[in-house]
């Protein structure tokens, strides 16, 4: 888990870097960073595996023009049907990326999916809505339910 710490530190750390220069010359950045735990609703599975929630990190660069860079990193705690503890792990690079009339952020790319069972990592696209309060992720051809956050801080520039 310490692993995951890490790289969610560097990732926002490395986008707060990169963002500064722009807002100290006054231009208008926009993005969203993010780093803290949400909850979802009960009865949110993903590959067989009943989640408990999810913590995160992002930190993505949005020039309004239908781009993004930057990156996620996703953990997805939960449980098998056996009843063995599991977590499913998404880091993706983000490619695309659209400012929301509602003041919402809608970034994708492409993530890499542990999923903690001792398979290969797969590829496979990814997408986020981001506000202020949540988070929804879809990871290959599921999108989870709107999580919740209940610590850390979402930004929306």
């Amino acid at each position: 888990m310490k692993r995951h710490t890490i790289s969610i530190t560097i990732s926002v750390l490395t986008l707060a870097i990169v963002l500064a220069p722009g807002s100290l010359f006054g231009q208008a950045t926009r993005g969203v960073t993010g780093v803290g735990k949400a909850s979802l609703p009960a009865g949110t599975s993903l590959s067989g595996v009943s989640l408990t929630g999810m913590l995160f990190g992002m930190g993505v660069y949005i020039p309004g023009d239908g781009t993004s860079a930057g990156s996620l990193q996703v953990s997805l705690p939960g449980t098998t049907l056996l009843g063995q503890a599991r977590t499913i792990e998404v880091t993706g690079t983000a490619a695309s990326g659209t400012i929301n009339i509602d003041g919402t952020r809608t970034f994708s790319g492409t993530a890499t999916e542990d999923l903690g069972d001792g398979t290969a990592p797969l590829t496979v696209p990814f997408t986020v809505i981001a506000s202020a309060t949540g988070i929804t992720l879809s990871v290959g051809t599921t999108t989870l339910p709107a999580a919740t956050l209940t610590s850390g801080v979402i930004q929306i520039q």
